[in-house]
């Protein structure tokens, strides 16, 4: 998602200068070939270049002033988008010391999980979050806030496996765009969309804190205008 541009300035009347910049460029390329939702992030399934990496410590939000973040093994994670005319795909490898379902409550986001929010754009007030996690033994989809009410509540036609391997927990998902914007909404190539998203963490004594790569999506009042950009790539 780091990107280094090197280039020539050249101004009328001026020497050429050189320049050179680190930028953060988050993109979801098209998925010639849906990828499988088995749980498993295969190479030639997901472009492994174009990955958003979560392991800066500033981006953990403590829930608590007794929260402590234990750095990469606590929480961290790399993750892929993709997507078709059809379907947002999305993955996520994420390394968590301790993964925990709440018991004794319906929301998803209080055990370890994942949340994200789209938009067409930063300047709308417009957005969809998608809650995905597990909930009563059950892998859910769970469609929190729609740009179409229509769309709200658990998603049945989407796909979702998640596996647990030592401390990595793998995500993988298909979720149709009509359960995300309105119908008849299409995302055309080589443009951008609005993006961010959290991982929640719950270390066995309820969500402690979360990690987020955007922002305006964790707190109670959503802001459209704090997502980052997501360029879909064609």
């Amino acid at each position: 998602d780091k990107i280094r541009l090197k280039g020539i300035l050249k101004m009328d009347g001026y020497q050429p200068i050189e320049v050179e910049e680190m930028i953060t460029l988050r993109c979801s390329v098209f998925a010639k070939k849906p990828p499988v939702i088995d749980g498993v992030i295969e190479k030639d399934e997901w472009n492994l270049q174009s990955v958003m990496n979560m392991n800066d410590p500033k981006q953990y939000v403590k829930l608590g002033s007794k929260t402590v973040y234990g750095g990469l093994e606590d929480l961290s994670a790399k993750v892929y988008t993709a997507w078709d005319y059809e379907n947002f795909y999305f993955a996520a490898e994420v390394t968590d010391d301790s993964w925990n379902e709440m018991e004794g409550t319906d929301l998803l986001w209080a055990s370890d999980g994942i949340q994200f929010g789209i938009a067409p754009t930063k300047s709308t007030v417009q957005l969809t979050q998608v809650d995905i996690g597990k909930l009563h033994d059950q892998f859910q989809v769970l469609v929190e806030i729609a740009a179409n009410q229509a769309n709200q509540g658990l998603v049945e036609d989407a796909e979702l496996e998640i596996k647990r391997n030592g401390n990595v927990t793998t995500y993988e998902l298909r979720m149709p765009w009509k359960k995300i914007f309105f119908d008849g909404f299409t995302v055309r190539k080589n443009t951008k969309i609005a993006f961010s998203m959290l991982i929640n963490d719950n270390d066995g004594q309820g969500r402690k804190g979360y990690m987020e790569n955007g922002s305006g999506l964790g707190s109670g009042i959503k802001n459209v205008g704090e997502f980052l950009d997501l360029f879909m790539v064609f």
